[in-house]
């Protein structure tokens, strides 16, 4: 089985990019970050105009040399960039800012390209009609474009057939290999497209003046002499992007056009992530590429780029999001309240735990990954097992890294990040792996990763084969949470099913009508008799209260039978998490232990609040994991699954469908199942996870929903899936 897609934190993405920069030349980086997002905008918008938002940093000075990279291939491009600190720019954008062609840079609030509605106008290829020479440097037609037929027209036909003939083998991890000097069968370079040898240096020559910019009191005084625009270089305190700050940044020609996998085919199986190219119907061609910042950013964005984000998600054009959207959080999925909206997000190294979790699900768009040919960086430092290492799976003593993490505490597991410093634009030194309570490596969970859930039944079995679940839930007002959990454990596929009431006799359901297959007791009932019965896995607490009778029946499943798997939910979190007593029972058990908690029960569970959990799932994931020694499922928009070890998994599958009552209670019934059926604890509850969401996505698919989809329905799609394979 192939290994699941990489998440990587900033920590580990900063540890490999200073390995790879001890080997590689300078601006290497950066030059091949510009050129795969130059490929993607050849395949995907390969005309209309393109505006690059540059921030003060290196993800800034991505957008930079993208810019120059597109406007040497005779591509309509304008720039706005934000206003630098007195301290200057990192070299490596510095570098970039240098080499930016004249004409290019923009003053001013952007605005988009005059005259460009999408299709051929009177200002040539890309639609800017007339620009006022002053404010946008590109005079009546700008000249950049050249003579139609000549340079401009021959290197943009050049890149886009570069790109779209590129075959690009994600199994393979094939690369596109065209460049800007070697693009076509004929080999039409920058240098012989025309007649007259015209450069891009010659184009730019004739460019019209930019208009003289304001000046502000953040604006570096000390680099005027070089740049008659230098208010607007970058601040160096933002070493975002992939590169850290001081890798010096150089024009590497010879560089491919393309590297590394840019459509990632195991992300493309995840239900939200789709491969879209072109925007349909009235849309206008052309984009906008957010470089503005990237995953170093951890202050508050002020007033000019909430703006200036602002502004760009209120164009109906595509959006590139460089890296990561700016205004996310590329490691939480937090975002702030002016947060690039995307259409699409062209990642570099690894994907991000950011991007899938959180906000990051509804503003990345289609995400795309392109390693930078640093897979063998990447799989070095997998392998190595960056800070607390990836589990079990890679030699990780459950036990000692359970100890580890909960000797940390809370208090450090959900403040990662939060003492950099609110002017700080990022942190100043990634901390040891000794400092960090989770782990800096991740993955994703795809269809592929839990086989299991597929596997044909061979005819010689019988019920007891598949597992005896018992769920205790139900109490008087809430036998719904019960059957709920009972029948998607039915549906899923567990041989026998008990539901243990929450209730004294007589009971008021002394039979679920629907599916009588379900055998319904009262809860003491079920516990006296649960050696007899056979029963190998417990599900507690969906609608089970918080009563002394409740507590008392939650205790005794967890200090009898310590060999059976429990799945605790909803009440029992909320029991459990405030007795002590209870917790030390709950740690001694030997069987598999999943705690299924949505973030105000992982507060509950970790003495915090809601705001502290949903601040970093992650760690509050991790942290819960090593103070119960349980596998945790943190429920929400990308939900976590954690192993006792604190090895982590984003799941992709689900919809806003799933936001409806009684779908965490299908879910337990789901995973108690899966249990009772022997799969290995890493599929089932990564399966299960994954089961549930892809069953709503499969709902959504036919029509039914997401506004509206109930619970119930969720089990039904959720078994078809299972036997449809």
């Amino acid at each position: 089985m192939p290994a699941s897609p990489l998440l990587l934190t900033s920590t580990a993405l900063r540890r490999i990019e200073t390995d790879a920069a001890a080997t590689l030349p300078p601006g290497t980086l950066m030059d091949r970050a510009a050129r795969s997002a130059a490929a993607r905008i050849a395949t995907s918008w390969p005309s209309g105009a393109v505006v690059v938002l540059c921030g003060p940093g290196n993800n800034g000075g991505d957008g930079l040399v993208l810019a120059r990279m597109l406007h040497e291939a005779g591509r309509h491009v304008k720039v706005w960039a934000l206003p630098a600190s007195d301290a200057g720019r990192p070299e490596d954008a510095q570098r970039a800012w240098d080499a930016l062609p004249a004409g290019l840079l923009q003053s001013g609030e952007p605005v988009w390209p005059v005259g460009n509605a999408g299709t051929e106008g009177a200002g040539g290829a890309g639609g800017f009609g007339q620009v006022e020479s002053a404010a946008g440097g590109f005079g009546e037609n700008d000249s950049a474009a050249g003579d139609p037929g000549l340079r401009s027209e021959a290197l943009s036909a050049a890149l886009r057939d570069a790109a779209s003939a590129a075959e690009i083998d994600t199994d393979a991890g094939a690369a596109l290999d065209a460049t800007a000097g070697d693009v076509t069968p004929t080999e039409v370079t920058a240098d012989d497209v025309t007649a007259d040898d015209v450069t891009a240096a010659d184009l730019a020559g004739d460019v019209a003046s930019r208009e003289p910019v304001e000046r502000g009191d953040t604006v570096s005084t000390d680099l005027l002499a070089d740049r008659s625009d230098a208010d607007l270089l970058a601040d160096p305190s933002d070493s975002n992007s992939l590169f850290a700050e001081g890798d010096p940044a150089d024009d590497l020609s010879n560089e491919p056009l393309s590297t590394g996998t840019l459509f990632d085919a195991p992300l493309l199986d995840q239900g939200r992530i789709t491969d879209g190219l072109l925007l349909d119907g009235d849309v206008p061609r052309g984009v906008i590429v957010d470089a503005l910042f990237g995953i170093g950013l951890t202050r508050p964005l002020d007033a000019q780029a909430q703006a200036w984000i602002t502004w760009a998600n209120a164009q109906p054009v595509a959006r590139l999001a460089i890296d990561v959207p700016s205004g996310l959080n590329g490691d939480t999925g937090a975002a702030q309240d002016a947060c690039v909206q995307a259409t699409h997000t062209l990642t570099f190294i690894a994907d991000k735990p950011g991007l899938h979790t959180r906000a990051g699900s509804d503003v990345a768009g289609t995400i795309e990954v392109d390693d930078l040919q640093l897979a063998a960086f990447v799989d070095a430092s997998a392998e190595a097992g960056l800070g607390a290492g990836l589990g079990a799976g890679l030699g990780v003593d459950a036990k000692a890294d359970a100890k580890a993490n909960a000797d940390v505490g809370l208090e450090i597991g959900l403040n990662i990040g939060a003492n950099a410093g609110a002017g700080d634009d990022v942190t100043a030194a990634a901390p040891s792996s000794t400092d960090l309570p989770t782990n800096d490596i991740g993955h994703l969970i795809r269809k592929a990763d839990v086989p299991s859930l597929f596997q044909s039944r061979k005819n010689d079995t019988h019920k007891g084969s598949y597992g005896t679940l018992a769920v205790l839930a139900g109490a008087p007002g809430m036998t719904g949470a019960a059957l709920l959990a009972s029948r998607a454990a039915l549906l899923t596929g567990a041989g026998k099913i008990f539901v243990a009431l929450a209730d004294t006799p007589p009971l008021s359901l002394p039979c679920d009508p629907m599916h009588p297959e379900l055998m319904v007791r009262d809860a003491a009932g079920v516990l006296d008799a649960a050696d007899a019965l056979g029963v190998d896995t417990w599900v507690a607490g969906c609608g089970l209260g918080t009563d002394d009778a409740a507590k008392g029946w939650l205790t005794r499943v967890l200090q009898e039978r310590p060999d059976a798997n429990v799945v605790l939910d909803a009440d029992a979190l909320t029991l459990l998490g405030g007795d002590q007593v209870m917790q030390a029972a709950f740690r001694q058990r030997k069987g598999i232990k999943v705690l299924t908690p949505h973030p105000l029960e992982a507060s509950r569970l970790l003495g915090s609040d809601t705001h502290a959990v949903q601040a970093d799932r992650i760690a509050a994931a991790c942290a819960i994991a090593a103070r119960y020694g349980a596998w945790v499922v943190l429920k929400g928009s990308g939900t976590i699954v954690c192993s006792p070890s604190g090895a982590w998994r984003i799941n992709t599958s689900g919809n806003p469908g799933l936001a409806t009552a009684g779908t965490g209670d299908v879910l337990s019934g789901m995973l108690g199942a899966l249990l009772a059926q022997g799969l290995l604890p890493e599929e089932a509850v990564a399966g299960g996870v994954w089961l549930h969401g892809a069953a709503a996505d499969r709902l959504v698919e036919q029509g039914i929903g997401p506004i509206g989809l109930s619970a119930s329905e969720v089990a039904q799609a959720a078994r078809w899936i299972r036997n449809q394979g």
